[in-house]
């Protein structure tokens, strides 16, 4: 550790000064050009912001006809983010909000590779261009933009306590720790988990060469760890909020049934860019050798590769951090441009023609050229993904529910709508059967039913439709193009087809006309 304890330097001569201008805006132009299309999520989200602008943080769920079931609002913070900015821009404020926040992400990545590179500008850029470009499919109205962002922030405090030795920048962890739990609390223990390379690495040093400075930046970490939980215990829920992770996932109806949390899959699209993003970073790393990767590295990388592995939501998280180890491996390399070396003899600098090598020259042709591959990949992908427009007022989805609550004003309304329709119908102000919070209607969290076992049996034909349908006695149904009510309704003499907008079907029960 101790030959990483240095001040930080000036940024290396080797891009001339005028040219970097052009990187710079070539760098922040993702950010300009996010996806224009709302997440399904976003729904329920401002739903959520809205009754805690109006009404304060719930203890039991409001947006659901379910009564009395436990709840924690873990993304409180992020809904009232969006539902203030929603009030007064309208959806470009919620696209502003995303490209804001994408680009301070842009903007951490790079000053975080700089601080692992020895503030290389050339290997910097390579490394945050194809970082922030494969976070780019992730990048859209979710909190996942904010809780990504306080995680590299995180990783550039942690670096620049241990390349500086200005332990007191670790200050800044429990306050990152507060906003994260707060903002998104599902995501918190990861914080913790994203602390364990740089201990594990200490935890050896100190076994293996037994450096003071080792064991006390190590000691520094687990205090700055332990202080940060208690920070986080400042959020409305408490400990329950922290712990939310692991109440809500595991299950296999979520599991299975939501294809985010899949396992990465490379005969789809997105497997292939991920599995193209791990087989560069390890390809890079095999040429310079293991030998040169900081133990650190290689435990985050490990990490990183196995969430990435495990489920497609996990993967922003690899794009945001998983090039990093680069950043470092390489920080020895020259990476300079050919007419920097005219600008660094001018400027007095000791490096000599010896120094920039063919292997230098022909490394960054390759990283250029792995660059420009990832751009044609990622360019494919955008073009041949499907992207449905979903503007307030003019979906068919929300055309139909406007129509649903206008008809049930005068009349008793029990809503059923699937797993990806409900947060629309608590946007306009109903309250339906379910929403994609898959995770507020497992038993674990609510403490009431398993409401989202019995959706996903429903689906799959392990309970009767009837029964379900009497369970709750709903009036209205409105089912989306792969509910399996669809199958049943049609022949069901209780029920009337009232609307058929797009792919949404509005059925209504015939003895409340």
């Amino acid at each position: 550790m101790a030959d990483e304890t240095r001040m930080a330097e000036i940024i290396r001569p080797d891009v001339p000064r005028k040219l970097r201008i052009v990187f710079y805006l070539l760098l922040f132009a993702p950010a300009i050009l996010v996806q224009r299309v709302l997440n399904n999520d976003i729904w329920f989200l401002l739903a959520s912001g809205r009754y805690v602008l109006a009404h304060g943080l719930p203890a039991t769920e409001p947006l659901a006809m379910h009564e009395g079931l436990d709840f924690v609002m873990q993304q409180w913070l992020s809904a009232v983010i969006f539902q203030a900015t929603y009030i007064r821009w309208g959806e470009a404020g919620l696209f502003a909000v995303v490209s804001l926040t994408y680009a301070l992400i842009i903007l951490a990545i790079f000053q975080l590779t700089l601080r692992v590179s020895g503030n290389s500008f050339v290997l910097s850029y390579l490394v945050t261009t194809a970082s922030s470009l494969w976070a780019y499919l992730f990048i859209t109205t979710r909190p996942y933009v904010f809780s990504t962002l306080i995680f590299i922030l995180q990783i550039y405090l942690v670096e620049t306590a241990l390349r500086t030795g200005k332990k007191l920048v670790l200050a800044g962890l429990p306050v990152l720790s507060a906003l994260l739990v707060n903002l998104h609390a599902a995501m918190w223990p990861m914080f913790l988990v994203l602390l364990l390379p740089y201990l594990a690495e200490n935890l050896i040093l100190a076994f293996v060469r037994k450096p003071v400075q080792a064991r006390v930046s190590g000691c520094t970490l687990i205090l700055a760890a332990g202080v940060s939980m208690a920070s986080a215990l400042a959020n409305p829920y408490g400990w329950k909020a922290m712990t939310y992770l692991f109440r809500s996932y595991g299950h296999q109806e979520i599991s299975r049934y939501i294809s985010e949390m899949l396992p990465l899959n490379i005969n789809l699209m997105s497997g292939k860019t991920y599995f193209a993003a791990m087989g560069l970073i390890i390809v890079l790393l095999g040429l310079r050798g293991l030998k040169c990767v900081k133990l650190r590295y290689l435990f985050l990388l490990a990490g990183l590769l196995y969430l990435g592995l495990s489920s497609l939501r996990n993967n922003l998280l690899f794009s945001a951090l998983g090039f990093i180890p680069l950043a470092d491996t390489y920080a020895s390399v020259s990476l300079s441009l050919p007419a920097a070396d005219a600008v660094a003899a001018r400027d007095g600098s000791r490096r000599t023609r010896s120094q920039t090598r063919m292997l230098s020259r022909r490394l960054i042709r390759g990283l250029i050229a792995a660059l420009s591959v990832l751009l044609l990949v990622l360019t494919v992908h955008l073009l041949a993904r499907e992207e449905k427009a979903e503007v307030p007022g003019s979906t068919h989805l929300l055309a139909i529910l406007e129509q649903v609550k206008q008809d049930a004003a005068s009349r008793p309304l029990v809503l059923y709508t699937g797993y990806n329709d409900g947060g629309h119908a608590e946007f306009i102000g109903l309250k339906p059967y379910l929403d994609p919070r898959a995770e507020v209607f497992v038993l674990a969290n609510n403490g009431q039913k398993d409401i989202m076992a019995e959706f996903v049996n429903l689906q799959t034909g392990k309970i009767h439709y009837r029964d379900f349908i009497a369970r709750y006695r709903f009036t209205d149904l409105v089912l989306g193009p792969k509910d399996i009510l669809r199958v049943y309704l049609p022949r069901d003499p209780d029920y009337e087809l009232v609307r058929v907008s797009g792919d949404y079907l509005w059925y209504r029960l015939s003895a409340i006309q």
